[in-house]
């Protein structure tokens, strides 16, 4: 096998590439630019620990990627920008520790989500907005919701802003089973401050009944 090496600049350690400019730690890669340990991955550009990925800029470990942008540990996902620990979402922005989530943007702790906006903590809703706890038995009709609940939009903004505090500062592990990031959320300590935040009593099975979290109780 002959080592392919084109239109190299400023560049070292690398292995089968080409077109690479300011980079390092290359290996089966194509036209990378300012990156640095980059493996089976084309059009990269100003990111580090990329592979099997291809049109990466600005991001960080990113792994079976298509189109990133600005983001941080993906896994195999598409058109992703600005995102945060993330895994086969599709077409969506601001995403913090979502699985499965397609055309969703503002979303944090998210399962199974679709054309959604401005969601924390929701499993399998689609076409909807302004939802914290929330499942597909929400009413659709209702604007602002928690726990499939109707709430006044100053109580939903506030009850966002205190969960946004909280889960942002968590560092959860990427998600191994159906239940997505939630399975690594299994604190007791955290979930008590989840369910004070939330301005209804007695909803502690129902937000089980999202997550699956046996600390809950």
């Amino acid at each position: 096998y002959v080592c392919k090496k084109v239109n190299s600049r400023d560049s070292d350690a690398y292995y089968h590439w080409s077109d690479i400019k300011k980079c390092s730690d290359i290996f089966y890669s194509s036209n990378c630019e300012n990156s640095t340990n980059v493996r089976d991955s084309s059009w990269i550009t100003d990111s580090s620990d990329v592979r099997q990925s291809k049109n990466v800029d600005k991001s960080k470990n990113i792994t079976l990627g298509l189109s990133i942008y600005e983001s941080e540990n993906i896994t195999d996902s598409e058109e992703l920008e600005n995102c945060y620990e993330c895994m086969y979402c599709e077409d969506s922005t601001d995403l913090r520790f979502c699985y499965r989530c397609i055309l969703t943007k503002d979303a944090i702790l998210c399962t199974k989500c679709i054309d959604c906006y401005s969601i924390i903590c929701c499993c399998d809703i689609k076409h909807s907005s302004n939802r914290i706890f929330c499942n597909e038995n929400c009413n659709a009709e209702i604007e602002y919701a928690i726990c499939n609940k109707k709430v006044s939009e100053s109580t939903f903004k506030r009850t966002k802003e205190r969960l946004e505090k909280i889960l942002l500062s968590l560092k959860l592990n990427s998600p191994n089973d159906i239940n997505g990031y939630f399975y690594s959320l299994n604190d007791a300590n955290i979930w008590q401050k989840i369910i004070e935040i939330l301005p209804f009593d007695d909803v502690k099975e129902f937000c089980y009944s999202i997550s699956l979290c046996s600390k809950i109780f």
